[in-house]
């Protein structure tokens, strides 16, 4: 209940443009307290759920929060009281009572211009240290547009997210993009490999969106599994993908899912594409 947290917000005395950060593990509660603090007329402030006290200490500072969403159990500094007005974790019976409460007033919920703030995402501070990117409504109604026309993601789709929604393309392409798109977005209960697995069977996902360390990884995986297939047996499986993959490119049949039909249930009967950003991945093909 979006709206019954937007009035919790504007009660504690959320103001319009005020700061609210959210420091979550994807799950259910992270697109509720996203869009609450945006009705509330709010800036969300997303913040990695693992950082280290220093740099929740130096967002909180700079961004001026006056509430923060956590996790239970979440690391935070030891003057955190002192920079945010309250903290709310998302884990507690209090939080679940007021999400279910009921909504009384949807006339309490500010309107928004596209021009202004939306969210304030931190980068990861890899040259230096972490710098403030702020997006307004118009920019990210702008990527969700884009995008769309691309038909990348329909109605029909379940989108699996579990990359962290403080970064600018998770947040896009398997949040905002999903729901503009009237999507289904499913979120495993950790980031573990079996987890999200699971996840993909037994909600039927068709769109699997990762960076290219996670297939590297998991090319790693699959080929440490062909290793233990008995020789002569491991060299004709490599010869049969590798022939499946030519195969591919030159006529779009994917007969992989025919002949490597057990490995492909692992992932869903329904999964469709993947996506990755612009980073490079390793140019050898195993499936």
């Amino acid at each position: 209940n979006i709206g019954a947290l937007t009035e919790f917000l504007l009660r504690e005395g959320i103001a319009k443009g005020d700061r609210v950060a959210i420091m979550l593990k994807n799950s259910f509660q992270w697109p509720i307290t996203f869009f609450a603090v945006i009705a509330a007329g709010a800036v969300a402030v997303p913040i990695s759920f693992d950082a280290d006290a220093e740099e929740i200490e130096r967002i909180l500072q700079d961004s001026e929060s006056k509430i923060i969403f956590l996790n239970r159990n979440s690391l935070l500094p030891d003057n955190a009281r002192l920079l945010v007005k309250k903290i709310i974790d998302v884990d507690s019976d209090i939080f679940m009572q007021i999400i279910r409460s009921r909504h009384q007033d949807e006339k309490k919920a500010f309107g928004c211009l596209s021009e202004e703030l939306a969210c304030i995402l931190y980068t990861s501070g890899t040259t230096g240290m972490p710098k403030a990117v702020m997006l307004s409504h118009r920019n990210l109604a702008s990527n969700c547009s884009s995008l769309d026309k691309l038909k990348i993601i329909s109605n029909s789709d379940s989108v699996i997210s579990f990359l962290p929604l403080h970064h600018a393309y998770p947040l896009t392409v398997t949040l905002l993009l999903p729901l503009f798109c009237g999507a289904k977005i499913v979120y495993p209960v950790s980031i573990k490999s079996e987890d999200i697995l699971e996840a993909m069977q037994k909600a039927g996902a068709t769109v699997f969106v990762a960076v290219p360390q996670f297939f590297h990884g998991l090319e790693k995986k699959i080929t440490s599994q062909l290793k233990h297939i008995i020789f002569p047996f491991n060299l004709l499986v490599v010869v049969l993908i590798q022939l499946l993959y030519q195969l591919r490119k030159l006529t779009g049949l994917n007969l992989s899912r025919l002949i490597l039909g057990r490995m492909h249930q692992r992932f869903g009967k329904s999964m469709r594409p993947v996506s990755y950003t612009h980073l490079t991945l390793p140019t050898k093909r195993i499936v």
